[in-house]
């Protein structure tokens, strides 16, 4: 994550682009404006944990509560 990080950092103008890094055991109690950014950093092990892709339930992870425009795994 902190290499994306650097490399958002590396080239791009500063406040180009709004990001967070959605990580760590804090990450669930800023989620909540997670829409406010245009790039949010996760891992893939947080995704599938987060978001049961299980048709007629019901998920409460702010993840899966956005309409993302793109999701992109590396």
């Amino acid at each position: 994550l902190l290499q994306w990080e650097g490399e958002i950092k590396s080239k791009f103008t500063e406040g180009t682009f709004k990001y967070y890094i959605y990580h760590g055991d804090n990450r669930k109690k800023y989620a909540y404006n997670l829409s406010d950014y245009d790039i949010v950093f996760t891992t893939y092990e947080i995704i599938s944990r987060e978001i049961e892709l299980v048709e007629g339930r019901s998920n409460d992870s702010q993840l899966a509560k956005i309409k993302w425009k793109r999701v992109i795994l590396d």
